[in-house]
């Protein structure tokens, strides 16, 4: 069995023609918004498992709905989630990727900063 160690939280998905975050309380219309496995862990931890391999993935997830989100999906997926610790408070980093725009994350203080990874900003 392999145990991969790491980060386990969703990404949240937004396509459609402009879907650059506008921030003052700007809306917009897009097509569509999707939440996936997210993490770097969590997501190898999925391919692997794909692969017929046997897989456990420790990491923490927070005890709401974006915790069992990941449990469900992960488990959906032949991941084994019993290493997985639930905390009421896990320190999670939610992130996203914008098409077109290269990877990037809203920061955990939740100002809503895009933040361009691709470009080596925090």
């Amino acid at each position: 069995m392999t145990c991969r160690p790491g980060d386990c939280n969703p990404d949240v998905l937004v396509t459609g023609d402009d879907v650059t975050p506008s921030f003052g309380q700007q809306e917009k219309l897009v097509d569509g918004i999707s939440l996936v496995v997210g993490g770097s862990a969590a997501i190898t931890a999925v391919a692997a498992a794909r692969l017929g391999l046997r897989v456990a993935l420790a990491a923490a997830v927070g005890a709401d709905p974006a915790g069992r989100f990941m449990l469900d999906q992960l488990s959906a997926s032949g991941v084994d989630v019993g290493p997985v610790v639930v905390r009421a408070t896990a320190d999670r980093d939610d992130g996203g990727a914008v098409p077109g725009r290269g990877p990037g994350h809203l920061d955990r203080a939740g100002r809503g900063r895009l933040a361009d990874r691709g470009r080596g900003s925090p």
